[in-house]
């Protein structure tokens, strides 16, 4: 049998075996959701063992201007350095990517925010929605490297920041400067 034929056949024994351990995989999947499925409607998961701690979820640790102090500022302020500027080669966009995903991601933390009454409010959801869309917004002109675009949504973004500022806290927080 010829080399070329060989590696043919081997490729091919290869890719059938990937797909059934895949279909395998799937199938185990879907005996462990029905079971969990089952065990849920039995009222049998989620229950701690007796002396052990309930899992809830999240919980809010820091009140959220505490939270704006601590992740946003500082964050933030490495996006501002990131991009105050055309990031130069690999290493600058890198930076502007690692920046603007943090902010990203910790705009998430804003929907489990209680300490304020405004907090529970679909406005305070649809605000926070805005920022976090604004932030992605950024991070999409980042990941094309246009920073003429970087640099117009993340104005955008900023000001998303402040009027969702002036719309909750008006005389605490502090307005965020774009540049």
């Amino acid at each position: 049998m010829s080399r070329h034929l060989l590696c043919m056949l081997l490729l091919s024994v290869v890719a059938s075996m990937i797909v059934l351990g895949r279909a395998s995989s799937r199938e185990n999947n879907t005996a462990e959701n029905s079971a969990a499925q089952n065990d849920a409607a039995a009222g049998t998961i989620d229950k701690p063992e007796p002396g052990e701690a309930a899992m809830d979820g999240p919980k809010q640790i820091i009140k959220n201007a505490e939270m704006m102090k601590l992740l946003f500022d500082p964050y933030y302020v490495d996006l501002r350095k990131a991009i105050g500027e055309k990031p130069a080669g690999r290493a600058g966009w890198r930076r502007a990517y690692i920046a603007i995903f943090r902010i990203c991601e910790v705009t998430n933390l804003l929907y489990s925010r209680k300490d304020k009454q405004y907090m529970l409010t679909q406005e305070w959801r649809q605000m926070t929605t805005q920022s976090r869309d604004a932030a992605e917004s950024v991070g999409e002109a980042v990941l094309k490297l246009d920073y003429p675009q970087v640099r117009e949504r993340y104005e955008l973004l900023i000001q998303s920041c402040n009027a969702c500022h002036q719309k909750f806290e008006p005389t605490e927080a502090t307005e965020v400067k774009v540049w």
